[in-house]
C-alpha cells in the first residue's frame, strides 16, 4: 500500500509504500511501533506504482479491499499470508462517499465561546485541553519558503518529515496539545508575507488527520498571519504579543489588540482564543509599568490567557514575574511560555495554569533538533506527578 499527499494507501507486490519521501519516515515509525498493520484500501490503489517501500509484505497482517482488486495481486498477497477481507460493493461505495465528502469539507472546527468573551476563560483552558494545567509542546518548522535558512532541495517533503515526525513523539508521549510555530525562520520579521502562513498550512493540511490534540498556531511576530491561518486551518488557539509596545531586537514590537480582536470577528474567528505574551523574548516592555500592569491589562482587554516569557526561547522565565502576573489576573489563565522543563515543572505548576515547551524536549536540549522520544516522556510524566500533589479544586 502507499500513502499518498491526500492520505490515500496503495498496494505493491514489495508490500507497504509511500508516494511522496516526506511521508516515508513517519508511517515507518507509526508501523514499527504497532503490533498489527490493518491495510484499508479499494481495489484501484492495488497494484499502483509508487516509489518508496515503507514495510514489507510479510509486516501486513490484514487489508480489508473490494472486490474491483486486481485477483492475481490478491493471490500474491494471500500466498503471502495476509488475510484479505472483500468488503460489500455497497459499503465501499458508502466510504468512498464520506471519504470525498471530507477531503472537500473546509479546515474549519467548532469550539466553544472563549472565556475573554463573556465565558469562564479558567474553564475555556480546561474544557479545550481536557486537564488541569495542560503542557502544550511545541511543533517548530524548518524554515520556510522565502527565510534565509529554507531547505529550497528539501522542499515540502522535507519540512512535513521533520514536523510530521516530531508530532508522532510528542502524541506518543501524552502531550494535551501542541502549537506549530515557524522558529526557524530567522531573524524574525514582525510582518511576514503570504508565503509563510500559505506553507504552514499546507503542511498542518498534511497532519490533520493525524493530529489528536487540541493544536494552536504562531506565525512569530505576526498575528494577523496567526489568525488567518488558524481560521485556515482549524486551530483553537494563536500565541502571539498582542497588548503593550515593546523595544526588541526586531524593532518595535506594536500589536495594536483592537485591530488584531476586530480582523478576528471579521474572519469569522471568533472562536480562536488569544494567548498573549505579554512578556516577550528578545524584548523590554517601553515605559515604567510592571509585569503586573501589562497582565491586568490583557485580562481586562479580553485576552484569554497570558504567558511570561524568559528573554529568549528554552531560557528559564523569572518566577517572580509568573507570580505578578497569576496574582494580577486571577480570573485569566497564566502560562509559563519558556524554560519548562521536567525537574521545574512542579515548581511551576505551584503558580502556573499550563505550560509550553519546545527546547528542553529536543535531542540535547538544542531547539532546531528532533524532539527526544526520553525527554517528552520524562516531562509529562513529571507533569502529571506534579498534578497529583496539587490541592484538590
Amino acid at each position: 500500500m502507499a500513502l499518498d499527499r491526500r492520505g490515500r494507501w496503495r498496494w505493491r507486490g514489495s508490500g507497504v509504500v509511500a508516494d511522496t519521501f516526506g511521508h516515508r519516515r513517519y508511517q515507518r515509525v507509526a508501523i514499527d511501533r504497532s503490533e498489527r498493520l490493518i491495510v484499508i484500501a479499494d481495489g484501484s490503489k492495488i497494484g499502483a506504482a509508487t516509489n518508496a517501500v515503507v514495510a514489507p509484505v510479510d509486516r501486513i497482517s490484514v487489508l480489508v479491499t473490494d472486490q474491483s482488486a486486481d485477483p492475481a495481486e490478491v493471490a500474491t498477497l494471500k500466498s503471502a499470508g495476509v488475510d484479505v477481507v472483500f468488503a460489500s460493493a455497497e459499503r465501499a461505495s458508502e466510504g468512498r462517499a464520506r471519504n470525498d465528502a471530507d477531503r472537500s469539507r473546509p479546515a474549519m472546527v467548532a469550539a466553544a465561546p472563549a472565556g475573554g468573551r463573556g465565558g469562564d476563560k479558567m474553564s475555556s483552558l480546561g474544557d479545550l485541553f481536557g486537564v488541569r494545567k495542560p503542557v502544550i509542546a511545541m511543533l517548530h518548522f524548518p524554515a520556510l519558503p522565502g527565510r534565509p535558512r529554507h531547505d529550497r532541495s528539501g522542499g515540502e517533503a522535507r519540512l512535513l518529515d521533520a514536523v510530521g515526525s516530531d508530532l508522532l513523539v510528542l502524541q506518543d508521549a501524552g502531550v494535551d496539545g501542541v502549537l506549530f510555530c515557524n522558529e526557524a525562520d530567522l531573524p524574525y520579521q514582525l510582518r511576514v508575507g503570504p508565503e509563510i502562513p500559505a506553507a504552514m498550512a499546507a503542511i498542518i493540511g498534511e497532519l490533520r488527520r493525524d493530529l489528536r490534540v487540541p493544536y494552536g498556531v504562531n506565525v512569530l511576530w505576526d498575528a494577523i498571519a496567526s489568525l488567518a491561518l488558524a481560521r485556515a486551518t482549524g486551530a483553537r488557539f494563536i500565541r502571539e504579543v498582542l497588548t503593550g509596545v515593546y523595544e526588541s531586537d526586531l524593532g518595535m514590537i506594536e500589536p495594536r489588540i483592537g485591530e488584531i480582536a476586530g480582523y478576528r470577528t471579521a474572519i469569522g474567528a471568533d472562536d480562536v482564543l488569544l494567548f498573549d505574551n505579554v512578556q516577550p523574548e528578545f524584548a523590554s516592555a517601553i515605559g515604567s509599568r510592571s509585569v503586573a500592569d501589562r497582565a491586568r491589562g490583557a485580562a481586562f482587554l479580553g485576552v484569554d490567557a497570558i504567558l511570561i516569557s524568559g528573554p529568549a526561547a528554552g531560557a528559564a522565565l523569572d518566577m517572580r514575574h509568573l507570580a505578578e502576573a497569576r496574582e494580577a489576573a486571577r480570573d485569566t489563565p497564566v502560562i509559563a511560555n519558556t524554560g519548562v522543563r521536567a525537574e521545574r515543572i512542579r515548581e511551576i505548576f505551584s503558580i502556573a495554569d499550563g505550560v509550553i515547551v519546545g527546547t528542553s524536549l529536543k535531542v540535547d536540549g538544542v531547539t532546531w533538533n528532533p524532539v527526544d522520544p526520553e525527554r517528552a516522556r520524562r516531562l509529562v510524566d513529571a507533569a502529571g506527578q506534579a498534578r497529583s500533589a496539587l490541592p484538590v479544586g
